[in-house]
């Protein structure tokens, strides 16, 4: 007891006797921690905006989607009535969409046009939440439509390519919409929303009813969306969706996520190379201070020794000293990090496709913690090593 308390003693006391030194290893250790952790904390944010906008404007947590070489869903009706008797399920929404192209003055673009029923699309996704001008649709309207902002703001960098956008639509403007069966129509616009999700903002919306209309179609559908009471149980609903006998391919938000999983993939292999370089830098810096310690020390080990300090006492000690280090290093960081992500939290990233919130996982810091400590005592091995080693004669000597 009498040498680990010996032994603690001279490795705090080496520790903080230059104190310019230990403030600047623990800061190098902290920024090391706080790489770790932040963009993992980031990455992870950047998942859940993403997921959220996708199953909010999208897909919902359960998609019905026609089968291979259908066009359509047939007996939407019929449908909507079995999945709500699913204990779980909360409302039902679906689109029927077509392919054509919108005009305003002399500007012509391709687009997708959805149709879609107001009110049960209000219980199903947010689309409704992002009108910045204008109103959302009614499910009686049959002349007015909703505009994406992505098809409203700015004008072709290229005249000679063709325009990206209509141009400068402003709610109460008339634009006119042709239809891939050859329907052209005239219509208001009613609406214009900005979900800062592309796929969205770049849509044109009509009502079910207006779309059944110039389609010539009944009761159909080209998907429908189905928001359930529990988001990580949608493997669930979906097998209880399959046993309903529904004409249609079932396919729950993961599924249609897939796209994510690669951007995830992508940015985890930098993520991985940084975590690479942070573990080094941290290492690398332990490995020096340690090393330098026992050069400058060699006649303080040389006396250790000669008083009866063993080869195992003098390790401890130098090794203990890289722990003092990864331990204020590792606190500094986790107070510094969690700062930051309170910040982030109450300043979300304004990205193209949402607000990225970091989202900082128990586990990660945890592991990220360990890594960092294995690697800050693990370079300090072999300086510490090599110091117990040292033969007493030269080491009283300092050679």
């Amino acid at each position: 007891m009498s040498d680990a308390r010996a032994i603690f003693f001279l490795a705090l006391k080496d520790v903080f006797k230059d104190k310019k030194v230990f403030g600047l290893v623990v800061f190098i250790l902290a920024a090391s921690y706080i790489n770790l952790i932040f963009f993992n904390s980031i990455l992870n944010g950047f998942t859940n905006t993403f997921q959220d906008q996708l199953i909010g404007l999208l897909t919902s947590h359960i998609t019905l989607e026609p089968k291979e070489g259908q066009k359509y869903i047939d007996g939407v009706n019929s449908i909507e009535k079995k999945i709500e008797l699913i204990p779980g399920v909360l409302s039902i929404a679906p689109r029927l969409g077509s392919a054509g192209a919108a005009s305003y003055k002399s500007r012509t673009i391709n687009a997708q046009l959805t149709g879609i029923t107001p009110s049960k699309e209000s219980a199903v996704t947010i689309l409704a939440d992002k009108v910045v001008s204008g109103e959302f649709l009614s499910d009686s309207d049959t002349n007015q439509i909703l505009l994406g902002n992505g098809l409203t703001e700015g004008a072709a960098s290229d005249p000679m390519a063709g325009t990206s956008n209509l141009g400068s639509v402003s709610v109460g403007d008339r634009i006119t919409v042709s239809y891939s069966n050859g329907v052209v129509k005239s219509y208001r616009v009613k609406g214009i929303i900005k979900t800062g999700f592309g796929f969205s903002d770049i849509g044109i919306y009509v009502t079910n009813k207006e779309m059944e209309s110039v389609l010539g179609v009944k009761d159909k559908a080209s998907s429908i969306l189905v928001k359930t009471s529990d988001k990580s149980a949608s493997a669930k609903f979906k097998l209880l969706i399959i046993e309903q006998n529904i004409d249609a391919v079932t396919k729950t938000w993961q599924e249609n996520a897939g796209f994510i999983e690669q951007i995830n993939s992508s940015f985890s292999m930098i993520i991985s190379i940084t975590t690479f370089a942070s573990l080094l830098t941290a290492a690398m810096t332990i490995g020096i201070i340690i090393y330098i310690n026992t050069v400058h020390k060699k006649r303080v080990i040389g006396i250790l020794k000669a008083i009866g300090a063993k080869n195992s006492a003098i390790l401890k000690m130098f090794l203990l000293e890289s722990a003092i280090f990864g331990v204020f290093g590792i606190l500094l960081g986790i107070f510094i990090g969690n700062a930051m992500v309170q910040y982030f939290n109450l300043n979300p990233l304004d990205l193209p496709f949402g607000l990225v919130r970091p989202d900082l996982k128990t586990y990660e810091a945890v592991n990220a913690a360990i890594s960092l400590m294995f690697a800050v005592v693990v370079a300090g091995f072999y300086p510490a090593y090599s110091a117990a080693k040292t033969n007493i004669v030269k080491a009283i000597w300092g050679e």
